[in-house]
């Protein structure tokens, strides 16, 4: 028989301490950490998938789910994301849609096809973000998988390649014509994508060179404000011969920009001259 405060009741109860948690349950936890790249990937495998015998009334079907997972896997390996966590990014892409979708049609806004982007004045874009808050993150950023989202959720494609809500006898067609169409249609939209891609990054590029443009322009005018600075005058008014009352009267003229340049670049007889007439 043990008392309470044996060693051996002390180990036991060390023993049945707390469970480690399940290597499953750690990746479930674990944040996701999606990038463009994957987030297009996931995308042409709902084209892919977005059949009527994989999607129900509610969504794409558990098995479906699966078989999605195990091919993001096969070729992401690296991404090591979960079929919850992808179940929960499509909901957020197709939130994301939803939201833009509407968003653009506010009065005195548009669609910019080339850059993915609402196209809005300041004020409109106001009104949009008060209307849909979640709208704010895509002031600034494009959202190059917005046409092929609207495939998937809407239907609207242009030749309705994508659009399986409904299939009248006319357009019944062959096993083979149907998989020649499905392949022609995958290859089309991850051209479409591709070309998003593309032009989201070259969009990225020229922003980044207006802004490196922008920097050296502020570089340029901090640079020429210190070489005709109100200081650089008055020190080169130090050296001149004139009374403390001109000084005062000088230091006025020295406010603008302007009234700098021309005292410094002058020579020292002129200089004077031209300021004593500033003075009058």
């Amino acid at each position: 028989m043990t008392g309470r405060g044996s060693p051996m009741l002390n180990l036991r109860k060390s023993k049945v301490g707390k469970k480690k948690p399940s290597p499953k349950v750690c990746v479930e936890k674990s944040r996701a950490s999606w990038n463009p790249g994957l987030e297009k990937a996931l995308v042409d495998l709902l084209h892919e998938h977005n059949t009527p015998e994989h999607r129900g009334q509610n969504g794409w079907t558990h098995e479906s789910w699966n078989l999605m997972a195990k091919k993001f896997h096969e070729k992401h390996q690296y991404a090591n994301l979960t079929k919850s966590q992808m179940q929960e990014k499509e909901k957020e892409l197709k939130t994301d849609y939803r939201i833009l979708n509407d968003a653009r049609k506010q009065s005195g806004a548009s669609w910019n096809d080339q850059r993915c982007m609402i196209v809005a004045k300041p004020a409109v874009w106001a009104n949009i973000i008060i209307s849909f808050p979640r709208a704010k993150k895509f002031r600034n950023n494009p959202f190059p998988l917005f046409d092929a989202l609207g495939e998937l959720h809407d239907g609207n494609t242009a030749d309705g390649i994508h659009n399986f809500t409904s299939i009248e006898p006319s357009q019944i067609t062959t096993s083979t014509e149907a998989d020649t169409i499905d392949v022609e249609a995958r290859h089309r939209q991850t051209a479409d994508i591709t070309g998003m891609m593309e032009s989201f990054l070259e969009f990225r590029a020229k922003q980044a060179e207006e802004e490196a443009a922008r920097l050296a322009r502020e570089r340029a005018k901090s640079s020429n404000v210190d070489d005709f600075s109100i200081k650089r005058c008055i020190a080169m008014l130090n050296t001149m011969e004139v009374t403390p009352q001109e000084k005062v009267k000088a230091y006025g003229v020295f406010k603008t920009i302007e009234n700098c340049q021309i005292f410094i670049n002058a020579d020292p007889d002129s200089a004077l001259l031209w300021l004593r007439s500033e003075m009058k």
